[in-house]
């Protein structure tokens, strides 16, 4: 009985409200998440890490188990008896009125009880009752105080345990759980690493606290070709991943070879990566893949938005982070798991967590200098055939260094946010050409569209003729498919565009305009391979000279299973000229609406159409024309640099026979039949750059553009 009187009071000295130093730190999201679902934490000069859940509080503090009390000393936490073989009586103060929270753990951490109430200011009373056997820990957050005490109870526990608080009977019902409140040792002066993860997203921060705060992680978008999310970090003005790029896919798809054979490696000429040791699994997550200099330079290499920086923008980044002699360590992880020892000057203070990658060789194919050296391609202009610049971090120096290397070599990637550089980003090429399909002897325009300011550009034409003026016309000579190559620069880097048989030069100039039956006149543009009108149809007869019926009646146009047109809000005098005529299906699938030597492209050629501009994603943009003139705002990303001037005319629905999408939207049939129900159609939006595909009913009203056949 004596040793159990002594342990009573060894235990009863704990169970205090203790005041100390520290701070509280709480985490929201913004951007494209504002929920934050967990974030770890690292002490950079402690090496010691956690994870804690983002509604979670960060509680720094000098000494682990010692619980902030807010400095409001209004009493004490007291427990009567303890030990115990049956209840407890549990009193404390409250300061503050609000929400208290009472729970019980085990030694091991597991909550065994638990309650929370309305507290008032004032005494708070409670009673812990049914518990078994053993030592436990009592937990009392009020408002703006945290108490902590060891309860000891020497009872069987034959009920289940509860918590009453006798003098509080205003419950709150079906509150969620309390966040908790993670402590983490913390001494003044050290800095923090935060990863903040919602989801796909992450977002790395790095600070010295010096008081309780809140952390803000705005969540942004990096996702590379093969699906791989990465987390991302700011550094001064720039954006950068947080790991090296480790995909094997572009973003249009195109797969980049995989090259494990030493000579094909030092013999190649053309985009290659590996990875360390040819293996994936032991390397390929904790230090990405090693590409060479022609697969650093694909076009779509990065996730959407992002870059693979330039010699300037690395040196923004060094120059941030206090010049090349100090750069290097606040790059770096701070532990030897990455780096061997003794990983000179490592504090990873930028948050870049640059790990020590090693390389492949360009002589012999073989890899080097794993936990020893990190190096990173930079986006090279067209120029030197052999060489060109990295970013070199040594494990046994804290500098970071610009060198010059080999285009054979195996390094890493790391990708920068387009809009975070403070310089200009290097251009983005981009053309039009006005007549793809010209005769013999005439002269087709080339039109500059390229983004980011360019102020040099190097055009080659196909026929062994160049130009380096921004807008070149030429004239083709002898028929044939030509290639047609824009290099764009400026002071920050160059890009390169390739038209692929950009010109197809006829044996004699076709004739236009075309003419329909009723005799309305329609222009042409060539894109790609294809011919299409540049207006929508407006015929009102078929080919064969039949009429077409105009359909006002709302309910005769839902009722219609034969052919039938009619112009927007039945106005033709506003938008016959503008828009062109509305057709159903039944319209379109008799094969007499285009003029002779013309026809309604299928599905796979309006394919053929989105792939030569970009792709389904972004070929809505070259489509539109441009402005806001008949397009609601915002008209995203409409340039018109096929020609194909897309206006958004709208439609009519099939179950209503109501008009919608005025501004907003551009639609057309194809004569792809999905269904005996419904057939495919394409559209481009007002607030997109794609271009829509769905399947609609015969009997909705939309557009028509034709195709030469």
């Amino acid at each position: 009985m004596k040793k159990i009187i002594l342990l009573f009071v060894v235990f009863a000295g704990s169970i205090t409200s203790a005041a100390a130093q520290n701070y509280l730190l709480h985490f929201t999201g913004s951007g494209l998440s504002t929920q934050v679902g967990s974030v770890q934490v690292t002490n950079l000069a402690q090496n010691t890490t956690l994870t804690l859940a983002g509604t979670d509080t960060l509680h720094l503090v000098p000494t682990i188990g010692i619980v902030d009390s807010k400095q409001v000393a209004v009493g004490s936490l007291g427990v009567c008896p303890n030990p115990s073989e049956g209840d407890f009586i549990v009193t404390f103060g409250n300061a503050c009125r609000g929400r208290v929270v009472m729970q019980v753990f085990d030694i091991t951490g597991n909550l065994v009880t638990g309650t929370e109430v309305y507290g008032s200011e004032g005494m708070g009373r409670a009673t812990i009752s049914g518990m078994p056997r053993g030592m436990f820990i009592l937990k009392v957050l009020t408002p703006v105080q945290d108490y902590t005490g060891r309860l000891i109870s020497l009872g069987v526990g034959s009920a289940q345990p509860r918590i009453r608080l006798v003098t509080e009977p205003q419950m709150l019902p079906r509150l969620p759980a309390p966040a908790s409140k993670v402590q983490m040792q913390y001494n003044a002066g050290e800095r923090l690493l935060l990863k903040g993860t919602s989801g796909n997203y992450s977002r790395v921060v790095t600070l010295v606290p010096a008081q309780s705060q809140g952390v803000d992680f705005e969540f942004i978008d990096c996702t590379d070709g093969d699906g791989n999310h990465y987390p991302v970090v700011t550094i001064g003005t720039q954006t950068w991943m947080a790991e090296n790029l480790r995909t094997t896919k572009t973003m249009v798809g195109g797969s980049i070879p995989m090259v494990t054979d030493p000579y094909s490696w030092t013999t190649g000429s053309g985009p290659a990566y590996c990875w360390y040791n040819h293996d994936q699994s032991s390397y390929g997550a904790l230090y990405g893949a090693l590409y060479n200099w022609y697969t650093a330079n694909m076009e779509h290499l990065c996730p959407t938005g992002w870059l693979v920086p330039t010699t300037n923008e690395f040196t923004v980044l060094i120059d941030s982070l206090g010049g090349q002699p100090l750069a290097g360590g606040a790059m770096k992880e701070t532990d030897t798991v990455y780096w061997l020892a003794p990983n000179t000057g490592a504090t990873n203070a930028s948050g870049f967590s640059a790990r020590g990658s090693g390389y492949r060789g360009d002589a012999s194919g073989g890899f080097w200098l794993l936990g020893e050296r990190a190096t990173w391609w930079t986006y090279l202009e067209p120029g030197n055939i052999y060489c060109c610049n990295t970013m070199v971090i040594l494990g046994n120096q804290a500098s970071a260094i610009m060198n010059y290397t080999w285009k054979l070599f195996g390094y890493s990637v790391r990708c920068m946010l387009a809009d975070s550089s403070i310089y200009h980003i290097r251009p983005k090429a981009a053309f039009g050409i006005s007549n793809a399909n010209p005769g013999m002897g005439k002269t087709v325009q080339f039109t500059d569209f390229s983004s980011y300011s360019p102020n040099s550009w190097q055009w080659y034409f196909g026929d062994g003729d160049s130009s380096l003026v921004q807008n070149p016309s030429h004239t083709y000579l002898v028929p044939g498919n030509y290639t047609v190559t824009l290099i764009a620069g400026n002071p920050y880097g160059y890009d390169t565009l390739v038209k692929t048989n950009g010109v197809v030069v006829l044996s004699a100039p076709p004739t236009f305009p075309v003419v329909d039956i009723d005799g309305n006149p329609y222009d042409t543009v060539h894109i790609g391979g294809q011919v299409w009108l540049r207006q929508n149809l407006n015929v009102t007869h078929f080919n064969n000279g039949l009429g077409i019926p105009n359909i006002m009646d709302s309910a005769q146009w839902i009722g219609l299973t034969m052919p039938g047109r009619c112009y927007y809000s039945n106005d033709s005098i506003v938008y016959a000229g503008l828009y062109g005529s509305l057709y159903n299906w039944y319209a379109v699938a008799t094969g007499n609406l285009c003029p002779y030597g013309w026809r309604i492209p299928s599905d796979t050629e309006w394919t053929v159409l989105t792939n030569y501009l970009g792709g389904v994603s972004v070929a809505g943009g070259p489509l539109k024309e441009p402005g806001t003139t008949w397009w609601k705002p915002p008209n995203t990303g409409a340039t018109n640099a096929s020609g194909f001037s897309a206006l958004p005319g709208g439609r009519r629905h099939n179950q209503n026979g109501k008009f919608y999408d005025l501004g907003n939207a551009g639609c057309w049939w194809t004569s792809t039949l999905q269904t005996v129900l419904v057939a495919k159609e394409r559209r481009v939006y007002n607030n997109s750059t794609s271009v829509g595909s769905s399947n609609s009913g015969m009997g909705t009203g939309y557009f028509v553009r034709c195709i030469q056949d």
